[in-house]
């Protein structure tokens, strides 16, 4: 056996594994756009929200308004100065409501790529259905296109997701980019083509799924009482992942906003947070 086979053989053999290391919650800030009746509704939906998290028996709550920063680049001043374990506030804050449905506003920009705090962003406050929108979520999904190797964002679903509720795990594989590989795999004739398709759309999709069962076992071993359904597949994500939301009846999605090498929001969590734009998002 030639020495690169043998190291194929040895990395096939490796597992991906979960590294349970719950987030704990101190302090969080709210952040709005001044003092109303909406805004007021938003404490003890929060509060509901993060319900299943471990903390202090009394969460802090700071609230602060639009005086408190006026501008993005104060918010971000304000975040680093407070130190808050996580930001929450809403889409298109302080923006006009008829931008909501195609963007996420400057805030929220700002939040995500000028600022490590997880942001949890929640549906308009002033919209009628905010307080059934925004409850002790019964089922979380959590999204990625690289699931193996996020415990950050595995070790959040856990946390939110009260016992006996429902984790989900997705990894959706990008079906244009694997069907371009296999293309370039047909024009080397030294490859089996039909082999190489079948082996690469089986460790593409086996390794989140041992990822997903490593999961399921040191949960089983911690005594976590959470229902953990995997949905490993090839296809298109930013169609599938809304799809898979009204499936499973999804009450909170998390994801990683953060894309390595650039300062804009990652492509896959921008396009979801403006398409699903009535459901809490945790944003990594």
């Amino acid at each position: 056996m030639r020495l690169d086979e043998f190291e194929s053989v040895f990395r096939s053999a490796v597992k991906p594994t979960f590294a349970y290391a719950p987030p704990t919650l101190g302090r969080v800030m709210l952040v709005t756009h001044g003092e109303d009746a909406a805004t007021r509704a938003v404490e003890p939906a929060v509060k509901r929200l993060l319900a299943s998290l471990d903390g202090p028996p009394s969460l802090e709550l700071l609230t602060v308004g639009l005086a408190d920063w006026v501008t993005p680049a104060g918010l971000l001043d304000l975040v680093q100065e407070q130190a808050p374990d996580l930001v929450v506030t809403w889409r298109n804050l302080a923006g006009a409501p008829g931008a909501l449905r195609w963007d996420l506003g400057p805030v929220v920009h700002a939040l995500t790529q000028g600022s490590e705090r997880p942001v949890l962003l929640l549906p308009d406050p002033h919209r009628a259905d905010f307080g059934e929108r925004v409850a002790t979520p019964r089922r979380v999904l959590v999204v990625t296109d690289h699931l193996t190797g996020d415990d950050r964002l595995a070790n959040w679903g856990v946390a939110l997701t009260p016992n006996h509720g429902h984790l989900h795990l997705a990894h959706i594989e990008d079906q244009t980019t694997f069907d371009h590989y296999v293309d370039v795999i047909s024009r080397l004739p030294d490859i089996d083509t039909d082999r190489a398709r079948v082996q690469l759309r089986d460790k593409l999709l086996g390794l989140p799924r041992a990822y997903c069962a490593s999961l399921k076992q040191v949960l089983a071993d911690q005594h976590v009482d959470e229902q953990i359904v995997d949905l490993v597949e090839l296809g298109d994500p930013i169609a599938r992942y809304p799809d898979l939301v009204a499936e499973h009846r999804i009450d909170l999605l998390i994801c990683n906003t953060k894309d390595p090498g650039q300062r804009a929001m990652d492509a896959l969590a921008h396009a979801l947070a403006v398409e699903l734009h009535d459901l809490p998002l945790l944003l990594l």
